[in-house]
C-alpha cells in the first residue's frame, strides 16, 4: 500500500520577513503551500479577588500594587480600574468626593481611591467592593472583589466637664458616678489624673494632700475629697483639671467645677437622721426614705441642681420621725442633684444622679 508521507520545506517565499511553509507527499502528486499572515489578537485582560489590612479609624490609599493583573498580550500593563459595586460599610473615596458605580480611575491616579470606615468600627472582612480592570484598550470580561480587613485599635475613653456640689459644713467625698466615664471598647476606668489643683480650699486623698499631676487608681476615687474654705461658698466656686484612663490610653482634658452650698458650718445643725433615696440613679420617681432619732415638725423637702437652684420644694405637715416620699424628677434635665430636708432648724443633704 503507497502511503502519503508529508515532507516539509520552509522559506520565506513572500518576503515579509516570516517563514512560509511547503508540504508534499514523497512521490510529489500534490504541494500544499501555507503562507504565515502577521495575525494580531488582543486579549482581554484578568485580575483576582484581592485583600487589604488597615487599622480601625484610619484611612486606607490604594496602590497599583493592590490590584493584581495579569493579561495574554504580555506587553499590556493595567492602565486603569472600575467600580462596579460599592462597600456597604464605609466610604469609598475619590479624593475628597464619594465614589459612585462606574466611576473609572486611571492607575497614575489610584493613590487617590480611599477607603475611610466608619468610626469605631473593625472585624475580618469588615467590607468589600467589586472592580474590573483594563489595559487601554479592553476590559476584564468579569468584576473581582477587593476585600478591606480593618484591625481593631484602642480608643481613649471619652469624658466630658463635670461638676459636683459640696457642703461647707463637711468635706465631699467623690465617687464613681461623679467621673461618668464612657469607653467604645468597653474597657473599664482604670485610673484618674489630678492635672490641676483647686485655687480654693483643698483636696485629698485618704487625708494627704494631693499634688498636681498625681494618679488616683480607680479603686481609691471613693477616697478623694474636697474642702472648701471655712465660711466660703457660691456657685463654681473652684474646680480642677484631670484625665481618665482605660488603663492604656488617657481621655482628653476635663474639667471638674465644685459648688460650694452655703450652709451653717456647724455639725450641731445637721439633722440626726438616716436618709435613702432609690433608685439613685434615678430616671422618673425617687423614692425618698427617712428615719430620724426623734420626730421631725413639718419637714420640707427641697431638690437644688448642680448650681444650687432650686427646683422642687414641698412642705409636709405634722410631727414625723419616719418619712416615705416620692419625687417626680420625669422632666427634670440629665444631672447632679441634691435633696434637701429642713426641720426644726436642722438639715440633711444627699446628692442622686438623673439619668
Amino acid at each position: 500500500m503507497e502511503l502519503d508521507v508529508p515532507i516539509p520545506s520552509s522559506a520565506d517565499i513572500d518576503g515579509d520577513g516570516d517563514v512560509d511553509v511547503f508540504v508534499n507527499d514523497y512521490y510529489g502528486n500534490s504541494i500544499h503551500f501555507y503562507e504565515n499572515l502577521a495575525i494580531n489578537v488582543s486579549y482581554p485582560p484578568t485580575s483576582a479577588d484581592n485583600s487589604i489590612i488597615m487599622p480601625e479609624d484610619g484611612i486606607y490609599l490604594f496602590q497599583p500594587d493592590d490590584i493584581s493583573f495579569a493579561d495574554g498580550n504580555l506587553s499590556d500593563q493595567l492602565q486603569a480600574v472600575q467600580i462596579t459595586a460599592l462597600p456597604t460599610l464605609g466610604l469609598l473615596k475619590i479624593g475628597s468626593t464619594a465614589a459612585n458605580v462606574n466611576d473609572i480611575i486611571q492607575v497614575a491616579q489610584l493613590p487617590n481611591l480611599i477607603f475611610d470606615p466608619d468610626l469605631n468600627e473593625f472585624g475580618p472582612d469588615y467590607a468589600n467592593f467589586k472592580f474590573k480592570v483594563s489595559d487601554g484598550g479592553l476590559w476584564s470580561v468579569d468584576d473581582y472583589t477587593m476585600t478591606i480587613n480593618v484591625t481593631p485599635v484602642n480608643d481613649a475613653p471619652f469624658f466630658q466637664d463635670a461638676e459636683v456640689t459640696a457642703s461647707n459644713d463637711f468635706p465631699y467625698v467623690f465617687e464613681a458616678a461623679d467621673f461618668p466615664y464612657t469607653d467604645v471598647e468597653n474597657q473599664p476606668f482604670d485610673d484618674l489624673n489630678i492635672l490641676t489643683l483647686p485655687a480654693k480650699g483643698s483636696l485629698t486623698l485618704a487625708g494627704n494632700a494631693v499634688t498636681a499631676g498625681q494618679n488616683v487608681p480607680a479603686a481609691q476615687v471613693g477616697e478623694l475629697s474636697y474642702s472648701a474654705i471655712a465660711g466660703e461658698f457660691g456657685a463654681a466656686y473652684t474646680s480642677f483639671d484631670f484625665q481618665v484612663s482605660d488603663g492604656s490610653a488617657f481621655s482628653t482634658i476635663s474639667t471638674m467645677t465644685i459648688n460650694v452650698l452655703e450652709t451653717s458650718g456647724s455639725k450641731d445643725r445637721t439633722l440626726q437622721a438616716t436618709v435613702n433615696l432609690s433608685p439613685n440613679p434615678v430616671s422618673d420617681l425617687l423614692n425618698i426614705h427617712l428615719e430620724s432619732v426623734k420626730p421631725l415638725a413639718n419637714p420640707t423637702i427641697t431638690v437644688y441642681d448642680a448650681l444650687g437652684r432650686n427646683i422642687i420644694s414641698k412642705q409636709l405637715n405634722g410631727e414625723l420621725q419616719i418619712l416615705d416620699y416620692q419625687l417626680n424628677v420625669s422632666q427634670m434635665a440629665a444631672g447632679f442633684y441634691f435633696v434637701k430636708i429642713e426641720a426644726d432648724g436642722k438639715t440633711s443633704l444627699t446628692k442622686f444622679v438623673k439619668k
